[in-house]
């Protein structure tokens, strides 16, 4: 199960309408939306060494400022300072380094680290660069400690460890010249995320008294998104594709990171904002405590494509991902055809479809039962619709040799259910002792477990343990963000994330080692290391219209595409294949393709019953197992090559807007696809340097979904009909 939005329900239906008249079948005759990306002659160049920009690190100790200065690409982040805000009984202040009396610094010739101290209220900082020079990267490590002679707790409400904005700070790239496009990351799976086009007319983002940007889309909150804000990081190009950057957190574990970027005029100048801390959510210090904080990374490159598969290994060189011994999950689902109305009938009859209609024998071994089962959110135990009970259900699909999977919110409780009458001390509260509740146009009010506090701990492993005793060795995890909230906790001194990964912790450690973990509705960084695999869009199909549509499939695509590059942190989910009506047969093969290359988690949605013989194949053809065993992360070429011009609050929106503008070169272990969600034909130019080879090299392209061969030198024509996609196998050939 996934979430939608909170809009309300005749505009669901309004959208949903003008939906099915705009995608119903191949008569749709509505021009193309890619009015600046659709010209034949597209040409995807970038240098032969796509990832060099050599930076020099320039660090003022008499200013205490920093620089990152690539010369050779352009790019200047310049007179940069850590700007610090806390709360000094009641009253704020803020702070940048040159604010402590006492500053030192030391060298061992790799690292730098810098230390502030001294201050009346303020922490001790210790800032730690770490430079690799010759691919233009630079990490920051940062630990905050209070004196151990202080009377009080300290108290830090933001942190910024690279500040530019309304601190003296710059930052430039040659070519920019007001136009810059910005990869906006949503907070959590399901939050819009696209490349977008920033310009100077894009208003200035709200910023508080000190003029730190504060945030917006969290926590659900998706009619509070703005151009230019990114969660967790960022990466933005310059419109003529010679030169960008990454830039973000290397963790999730303190506090939440989030970005703001902002061209500043037509020239070259760029506002950046990286802020760690949202607001109702202090990091409280007791004397002599220290805390390490979750460390940045900024790299200027001349391919953020590949830059930021860069930035996936450094992230998972801070936080080792949870790996899992095996191939990804593949299998099918209840939710996207039966929803809550599921039976333990519907499951059976797929056990038998699976087991005997090709399915398993192709890999679809997994059986995952979703939303519907549970008596309510929070009361896990079955209900009248599965009277075998859920041990027993698992026991046979385990003996049909599938793998039984199944659905829980964990954190979320019905508040009409005694577990959330008779303990109010379980559940978040917020300062005057309201509850936090999760609720949206859909699902109605529920409590948030604290897991702070132990009653609630134990209730949770006691959620998780169930299921795996009954069996399940394959558990979705969903609408994860609420355990993210911030909120008065039973232990006041943890943040909102401390507590998120707490909670995952223990679930992690209560499922055991045998047990595949998928997130969904998940913040995107902080799930690194708890999950083996992670939701990375929206939903594919929703509850009021339940059939496919080509729009939601390129908007689906457009999530993915904007988030291949973290594959290296956890199998990627990109929600579940569905192939019904209203879709054609061809559209669905476009779904297909751009769902499978994703790779990763790949479930089937339709019901398989009943799914027609044509349909059906697609789902084993041999180009889509193919797919299904690559590896390595997919790289969608042409990335920011498609940018949106308008924030997306809500899914359908996407469909009325026709805006899910998303990549169409993808490439992956050797294969290449051309991915076309417009209704014009399109061509595209590809060097080989961008598949990894020697510039120049020469390449035989085989179909692999279409009888074709064609070599190339250098570059390579792709090209693909309305609505269309292609599989190529690249095999290099001597010159």
């Amino acid at each position: 199960m996934g979430f939608f939005a909170a809009i309300l329900a005749g505009l669901f239906l309004f959208i949903g309408g003008c939906a099915d008249e705009d995608d119903d079948d191949d008569n749709d005759t509505a021009s193309a939306t890619d009015d600046d990306d659709d010209d034949a002659d597209d040409d995807m160049t970038t240098p032969a060494d796509a990832r060099s920009c050599v930076t020099e690190l320039a660090l003022d100790e008499s200013d205490r400022r920093f620089s990152l200065i690539a010369e050779d690409c352009g790019a200047f982040f310049t007179g940069a300072t850590g700007h610090l805000v806390i709360d000094n009984n009641g009253a704020e202040r803020s702070l940048t380094w040159r604010s402590y009396p006492e500053f030192s610094a030391d060298s061992d010739g790799e690292t730098t680290t810098w230390t502030f101290s001294g201050h009346a209220v303020a922490p001790d900082l210790a800032v730690r660069f770490e430079h690799d020079a010759a691919h233009g990267a630079l990490r920051v490590f940062t630990t905050m400690h209070a004196p151990t002679d202080r009377d009080d707790d300290t108290f830090v409400l933001s942190w910024q460890p690279l500040a530019t904005h309304n601190v003296g700070g710059r930052f430039t790239l040659a070519g920019l010249a007001g136009e810059g496009r910005w990869l906006h990351n949503g907070y959590d799976s399901w939050a819009y995320t696209a490349v977008e086009r920033l310009t100077p007319e894009i208003k200035s983002p709200p910023r508080n008294i000190f003029g730190v940007a504060q945030p917006g889309a969290l926590n659900g909150d998706f009619l509070s998104d703005r151009r230019g804000l990114s969660w967790w990081n960022g990466a933005l190009r310059v419109a003529s594709g010679d030169v960008g950057f990454v830039a973000g957190a290397l963790s999730g574990k303190v506090w939440k990171t989030y970005l703001n970027a902002r061209v500043v005029g037509r020239g070259d100048e760029l506002e950046l904002d990286l802020v760690q801390g949202t607001p109702k959510d202090p990091l409280i210090l007791a004397p002599g405590q220290s805390v390490e904080m979750d460390p940045v990374y900024v790299r200027f490159t001349r391919d953020p494509v590949i830059a930021l598969e860069d930035y996936a290994e450094a992230i998972a060189a801070v936080v080792p991902p949870l790996t899992w011994d095996g191939d990804p999950q593949t299998g099918w689902a209840t939710w996207y055809e039966f929803f809550a109305d599921v039976t333990e009938k519907n499951v059976r009859d797929h056990i038998a479809a699976l087991t005997e209609q090709g399915y398993a024998e192709a890999g679809y071994r997994g059986l995952q039962l979703d939303d519907g089962y549970q008596r309510e959110w929070g009361d896990w135990h079955v209900n009248e619709k599965f009277p075998s009970g859920l041990d027993q259900l698992a026991t046979d699909i385990d003996a049909a040799g599938l793998i039984p999977g199944i659905w829980i919110a964990p954190f979320l409780v019905d508040t009409d259910l005694p577990t959330f009458n008779d303990n109010p001390d379980w559940f978040l509260k917020d300062a005057s002792g309201e509850f936090v509740l999760y609720s949206d146009a859909i699902n109605g009010p529920k409590g948030v477990l604290d897991v702070t506090h132990p009653e609630a701990a134990d209730f949770l492993r006691g959620v998780i343990r169930a299921r795996v005793d009954d069996g399940f060795r394959y558990l979705k995890l969903d609408f994860l963000y609420a355990g993210a909230y911030e909120a008065v906790r039973h232990d006041p001194r943890v943040t909102a994330l401390q507590a998120y990964n707490q909670a995952l912790d223990l679930m992690r450690e209560e499922a055991g080692d045998g047990v595949y973990l998928l997130a969904s509705g998940q913040p995107m960084l902080p799930t690194v290391g708890h999950f083996h695999a992670a939701r990375t869009s929206i939903d594919i199909v929703y509850t009021f219209y339940r059939k496919t549509l080509l729009r939601g499939s390129a908007n689906i695509a457009r999530y993915n595409a904007a988030r291949a590059w973290m594959q290296p942190l956890y199998d990627l989910d990109p929600d579940n294949l569905c192939v019904r009506p209203k879709m054609t047969v061809g559209q669905a093969w476009t779904t297909t393709v751009s769902n499978a290359l994703v790779a990763g988690n790949v479930f089937l949605g339709d019901d398989l019953t009943k799914l027609a013989p044509e349909r059906a194949a697609l789902l084993t053809d041999p180009a889509t197992l193919a797919m299904l065993d690559l590896r390595g992360p997919m790289r969608p070429l042409d990335l920011f090559d498609h940018p949106v011009d308008k924030v997306i609050w809500a899914a359908l929106l996407d469909v009325l807007l026709r805006a899910s503008d998303t990549a169409q070169v993808w490439y992956r272990d050797g294969v290449l696809a051309i991915v076309n969600f417009d209704k014009a034909p399109i061509s595209r130019f590809v060097e080989v340097a961008r598949l990894g080879l020697p510039e120049g090299s020469a390449v035989r392209l085989t179909g692999l979904d279409h009888e074709e061969t064609r070599e190339f030198t250098g570059k390579i024509l792709l090209s693909a009909e309305p609505e269309q996609a292609l599989l190529y196998r690249v095999e290099p050939l001597e010159k």
